[in-house]
């Protein structure tokens, strides 16, 4: 078996974080060049797991402004 790539495991870093209120809803992410020189990654890497980040709705980006988490909406599902 292949190990897991390595945007995954920022993804799966940072979404844990999310989840667990280190960082809450309003609250900025470090910068995509901080995030870079924590994680020794490089920039493409922290792109790609900072966009799966956003296509799944735990944070949105703004240019020139950062990455900022947002509420998590929970689906409950309508029964009929």
């Amino acid at each position: 078996m292949g190990s897991v790539p390595q945007y995954r495991r920022l993804y799966e870093l940072l979404r844990k974080h999310i989840k667990e209120g280190v960082y809450r809803e309003g609250d900025l992410l470090p910068s995509e060049n901080e995030l870079c020189r924590i994680y020794e990654m490089t920039r493409p890497t922290v792109r790609q797991a900072l966009g799966c980040l956003a296509t799944e709705g735990f944070i949105r980006k703004h240019q020139g402004k950062g990455s900022i988490v947002q509420n998590q909406q929970r689906d409950i599902g309508i029964l009929s």
